[in-house]
């Protein structure tokens, strides 16, 4: 497991995500994750919980993200689908499946 920086405040929000991804590329997600996405998160004010590699299915990774309130979640969310930020975090989609 890794951890983002520390939060302020309390994340009595957490959001938890889990991606199914193309056989064999884990790894490679995980390392472009914490090298890129994390800090643009983190930018926009959100704190990541922690990224977990799924022991029964090498072909998972599950990671959370967490928020002081709904109100923030719904917002910071938003600006994730902004396209100023995607064309700043990498979306590492060959690694996902459909």
């Amino acid at each position: 497991m890794s951890r983002g920086t520390a939060h302020p405040q309390p994340l009595p929000i957490v959001e938890l995500r889990q991606y199914r991804l193309h056989l064999g590329k884990r790894d490679a997600l995980i390392d472009l994750f914490e090298r890129e996405f994390i800090e643009s998160q983190e930018a926009l004010g959100m704190a990541i919980v922690g990224t977990f590699r799924d022991l029964d299915d090498a072909d998972r990774f599950v990671w959370m993200r967490g928020f002081t309130d709904m109100t923030s979640r719904e917002l910071r969310s938003k600006l994730t689908r902004e396209p100023e930020v995607h064309r700043l975090e990498p979306t590492p989609r060959s690694a996902l499946r459909d």
